[in-house]
């Protein structure tokens, strides 16, 4: 099967994940972004030459902020109801592709974040490159 052809891991897996894990998820790699709070600064300070304690204190809290953020509120997408007398209907939105990001090559990763875990919430992949 030619790689145009084959299916995504949208198609085959994120997408079909219940909300609840897709929290999980995201509340899990906001877990593992924490634990590595000291390391990231360090990384994000050599790749952009951003102070260290600036990186620490603005960027990497924003960063575990913004997937607990987002992981706290998969369960809460809005659905509708409608009541007309003898109708009733209810809409789900439903993830339909991927979230895509074009940010510049020094920005730093809590700016991919939000794309990312915004993504993720609703159930589309994401993905993020590089400008230039």
């Amino acid at each position: 099967m030619p790689p145009s052809r084959r299916p995504t891991a949208f198609q085959i897996d994120w997408r079909w994940r219940p909300p609840a894990e897709r929290a999980a998820l995201l509340l899990e790699a906001a877990d593992v972004l924490a634990e590595h709070a000291d390391e990231l600064p360090l990384l994000e300070s050599r790749e952009n030459e951003r102070p260290v304690a600036d990186a620490r204190l603005n960027d990497i809290n924003f960063l575990i902020g913004v997937f607990r953020f987002f992981g706290s509120l998969v369960d809460m997408l809005p659905t509708d109801f409608y009541d007309k007398g003898a109708i009733y209907t209810s809409t789900y939105l439903e993830p339909v592709g991927v979230v895509g990001e074009i940010i510049p090559l020094n920005w730093p990763p809590s700016r991919a974040a939000i794309a990312r875990s915004a993504g993720c919430r609703t159930g589309s992949s994401s993905g993020s490159a590089p400008a230039g």
